[in-house]
């Protein structure tokens, strides 16, 4: 196919991945989804639909593996690399600090130090909100960075960091897309609204950590994998090209509101039990959107109402079966 792209997708097999690669697929890329298959049976039924194309190919191993990331490299004459691989999640980096650095850095690292190897140079890495620490105010790419309150943030913010010292050093084109609490289907398991939705399946209490004011931007999925692809498109059209970039969705709304959204979407009151403050939590995001809208034209489309109500179908007809 003319103009047709070969895409790594590092992590395609889970939430924002294979739904990425779908998208990515559906464009008429070529796709090379790497992923380590941890949680085998979700990462197996995430792109169950996408095996049976002839421009998807799958790669099992750990971005921390230099010998097969070279095996890789070695197979495919990449375009760009979508980075998303990694331990994610505020919670469980807490007690996992060793662990969330090994794989969140020096996976990157091992990631960067190849693709630099093979002179591929388009990289578009998965940062996220959490670099912006307890930051109350409307948060914008020069907002404050210097205080993450957890490991998993601090993670986030340290590959940031490596990856200018290769944008300025080793000619990469790098674009850090800062994301903003991603929801929809496919959505991981230990994220707050899959889990509502499994305790309410399951007539179990929702429990909520703090007093459920602290405030998110919820932002579906089909609007993150809009970015990803803008953000490739923008990587092939630039040299020289470093930035950091959020990608929200225009509202923040407080954990409380969400719940008062899901029980009207369900029609139903939920058993809700509120618990000690989380270590590591922060009170508030809310994305400044006004560089992903002049150098992506990025405008989110799915208000949470809509999201919720587009989750609950994609619950209810696949997911809520295999549980």
């Amino acid at each position: 196919m003319k103009n047709q792209k070969v895409i790594l997708v590092t992590g395609g097999a889970g939430f924002i991945g294979s739904n990425l690669c779908k998208s990515l697929l559906l464009k008429g890329e070529v796709v090379i989804c790497l992923d380590n298959y941890y949680k085998k049976s979700i990462k197996e039924r995430n792109i169950s639909s996408l095996l049976t194309s002839e421009n998807f190919y799958l790669e099992i191993g750990d971005i921390r593996d230099v010998i097969f990331l070279k095996t890789v490299f070695t197979r495919y004459d990449f375009d760009a690399v979508v980075h998303l691989a990694a331990k994610a999640g505020v919670r469980g980096s807490i007690d996992n600090i060793k662990e969330y650095y090994d794989v969140n850095v020096s996976g990157a690292i091992c990631l960067f130090e190849v693709m630099k190897e093979f002179n591929v140079l388009n990289i578009v890495f998965a940062s996220s909100s959490s670099v912006y620490g307890n930051n109350n105010s409307l948060l914008i790419e020069n907002s404050n960075t210097d205080c993450q309150t957890s490991p998993y943030a601090s993670t986030k913010k340290t590959v940031e960091l490596f990856s200018y010292t290769y944008f300025k050093n080793f000619n990469f084109n790098i674009i850090n897309l800062r994301l903003f609490s991603v929801y929809g289907k496919r959505q991981r398991p230990d994220l707050f609204i899959a889990k509502v939705f499994k305790a309410i399946s399951n007539k179990e209490i929702i429990k909520i950590y703090g007093d459920g004011e602290q405030l998110r931007d919820f932002t579906y999925i089909t609007d993150v994998v809009d970015a990803f692809l803008k953000s490739l498109d923008l990587l092939s059209t630039k040299n020289k090209l470093y930035e950091i970039i959020n990608i929200g969705s225009n509202t923040s709304i407080s954990v409380n509101e969400l719940i008062d959204i899901i029980e009207r979407e369900i029609n139903k009151k939920i058993n809700v039990r509120f618990i000690g403050k989380q270590v590591g939590d922060i009170p508030s995001t809310f994305a400044g959107l006004t560089k992903a809208s002049k150098l992506l034209n990025y405008e989110p489309k799915i208000k949470i109402n809509e999201g919720i109500k587009i989750y609950k179908f994609w619950y209810d007809n696949s997911l809520k079966n295999s549980l």
